[in-house]
């Protein structure tokens, strides 16, 4: 067999296994309220909007770098979002690889990080930068890592060309988020690399290193300046980025402890036993050993474990021709990618209040965390080559714990992109209902009383307050559609509204979801407004919506003649309905019949 050919297998075989680590990405949208926020932004002015956050930050940079924040939302389809949301992530990859392949000499060695990688990521639920924010905080740490990269080509090179676009890449990344100014440390370190071995003093060593660093210097001081001038003027009103309040080194070394143990192999796996035991698809329910089985799982993720069995060991024997020096130095840089995003985000005021374990800095800390655990491999091998068996039962051992993680981390992503998706599947159903025509039908000043639009069946909690933060379906509803709805989610707002209006009728938007399979159903119906401080609401005539692939399904409803007492019911009603457009995304039923407790009303589906 050739070498190209082995070359390009390995290739192949580290692609098949990214694709099937980031495939449950594909199918999550929307997670945080801030992406939602950012929609509807995107479609009422850059400048002012970008201004605002500035002001109300304290954050000068958010005059330039707010724009990043709308390019996945220029155009509508989805396809333009993903491409935008997994574009930089390559990037980062592809730069990472040339990185460590440099630092250890061995291109091996670049794919063996890529490797480790795609086992120990993990999908947490809080502000996780490859499934929100897209393309505002990879695109910069992107341009950061190339940045390093064309600062380690000037060094070979020698090449001016390099370092200024080394420069550009350094402050452009700096510009999207302060916590970013940590990584210079990595830059100042590989000056100092390169004259670690000449014949000086060490301290005349290290002013070399800071003669060749000054230009990142420069940019520092300058960056530092524009945000204290400009926080001066306009003092932060956010607390991300204020001191913590009575700092108590208890409570910063907590937080800090908290940030560096989430980005920790199976940490997500580990901790979420509740989540899977609540959530899980399988008949058994969860078991922390027998889940290897679960239905959760595809041949996809077999098929990785055997792909990391098979690139595994031509990997690890690079470990030969790596100097013990070079290891050890990945060591200290894997922990310092780990740790000095948590030293100075936990300075904040918001993570040591709120002991936040998952931030946006925490898929930067998985890259420390792959440096690490890869430089410990290799370390450990090196060690064992001398004595035979114990060389074969450390690669054993440790391909063993690669693939429990590997398995275990594909499970936890797996149920957490699931979850994540319930959210996101409630605005894809609410985007469709508001093109039909009886939302068209409504009118403007017409109350809609909706609360339960604003409830997420999810488990996770940042996906569950997706439609939180001050988020409004009217506004919604007005900025994407151009269909300005009264869409209310307080039942006072709707008393007060049925006093004001001279509408005789307001509308129940009642939304409701199968967890398991994402089925929606919204009813709806005219309510006399004489009603609207009742516990439920009695019409004769109710709209069924349904968002599902299903095409059969059982209507079921009571009907109740006690407008105020819930357990009332009487007169149970059933039967079949069918679907009379097998094209259409959403599906309408009309249910007529006297008295009908809108809130009884459900679907069971058939295929």
């Amino acid at each position: 067999m050739s070498k190209l050919f082995k070359n390009k297998a390995i290739l192949i075989g580290i692609l098949i296994i990214a694709l099937i680590t980031f495939a449950p990405l594909v199918i999550i949208g929307f997670v945080t309220a801030d992406d939602l926020c950012t929609l509807q932004m995107c479609k009422c002015g850059y400048w002012e909007n970008a201004y605002s956050f500035a002001v109300h930050q304290g954050r000068i940079f958010f005059l330039l770098t707010s724009f990043f924040s709308y390019i996945p939302y220029f155009f509508d389809p989805i396809l333009w979002t993903k491409i935008m949301q997994f574009l930089p992530i390559f990037f980062i990859f592809h730069g990472f690889n040339k990185v460590i392949s440099w630092y250890f000499n061995k291109r091996k060695a670049g794919l063996l990080f890529l490797l480790i990688f795609f086992i120990f990521f993990q999908l947490t639920a809080d502000y996780n930068i490859f499934i929100s924010y897209h393309c505002y905080f990879t695109t910069a740490f992107a341009s950061l890592v190339w940045g390093f990269s064309y600062y380690q080509l000037y060094f070979e090179t020698k090449n001016k060309k390099n370092l200024y676009i080394s420069y550009f890449l350094f402050a452009f990344g700096l510009l999207f988020y302060e916590i970013h100014i940590v990584y210079s440390f990595f830059y100042f370190s590989l000056a100092f690399t390169n004259v670690i071995n000449e014949k000086y003093t060490l301290f005349t060593r290290f002013k070399k290193a800071l003669y060749s660093f000054k230009g990142y210097l420069i940019i520092i001081l300058v960056y530092i300046i524009l945000m204290l001038s400009w926080s001066f003027f306009h003092p932060s009103n956010y607390e991300g980025n204020q001191f913590a309040n009575n700092f108590s080194l208890t409570n910063y070394y907590n937080t800090v402890l908290k940030f560096i143990n989430g980005a920790l192999p199976l940490n997500n796996f580990f901790g979420s036993f509740k989540f899977f035991i609540d959530r899980s698809p399988d008949v058994e329910g969860f078991n922390p050993f027998a889940f290897i089985f679960s239905e959760t799982l595809s041949i996809a993720n077999y098929l990785k474990l055997f792909l990391i069995g098979i690139l595994y060991i031509p990997f690890i024997k690079i470990s030969k021709k790596i100097p013990f020096s070079r290891l050890y130095w990945g060591m200290l840089m894997g922990i310092l990618l780990l740790i000095l995003p948590a030293l100075l985000l936990s300075l904040s005021n918001k993570y040591t209040t709120f002991q936040m374990e998952h931030y946006t800095i925490t898929v930067f800390q998985f890259f420390g965390t792959s440096l690490f655990f890869m430089s410990i491999f290799l370390w450990i091998d090196k060690k064992m080559m001398m004595i035979y068996w114990m060389k074969i039962l450390s690669r054993c051992l440790i391909l063993i714990f690669l693939l429990y993680t590997s398995i275990a981390h594909d499970y936890a992503n797996k149920m957490y992109a699931n979850d994540l998706k319930q959210s996101q599947v409630r605005i894809t159903f609410m985007d469709e209902f508001m093109k039909t025509d009886y939302y068209e039908n409504i009118g403007n000043q017409t109350a809609i009383y909706a609360p339960s639009l604003w409830q997420s069946h999810s488990y996770l909690h940042e996906a569950k307050r997706l439609t939180e933060q001050g988020f409004n379906w009217r506004s919604y509803s007005k900025l994407i559609y151009n269909k300005d709805r009264d869409i209310i989610r307080d039942k006072d707002e709707l008393i007060d509204d049925c006093k004001t209006t001279k509408d005789e009728i307001f509308y129940s938007f009642i939304l409701k979801q199968a967890y398991q399979t994402n089925d929606f159903i919204l009813i709806s119906s005219k309510i006399n407004k004489l009603q609207c401080k009742n516990d439920i609401f009695i019409s004769d005539t109710v709209d069924v919506f349904i968002y599902s692939n299903n095409n059969f399904g059982i209507i079921t409803y009571n009907t109740n003649t006690v407008l105020t007492d819930s357990s009332n019911r009487n007169n149970y009603n059933t039967y079949k309905i069918k679907k009379g457009n097998f094209n259409k995304k959403i599906w309408q039923h009309r249910i007529i019949n006297k008295n009908i407790d809108i809130q009884s009303v459900n679907i069971g589906f058939m295929d």
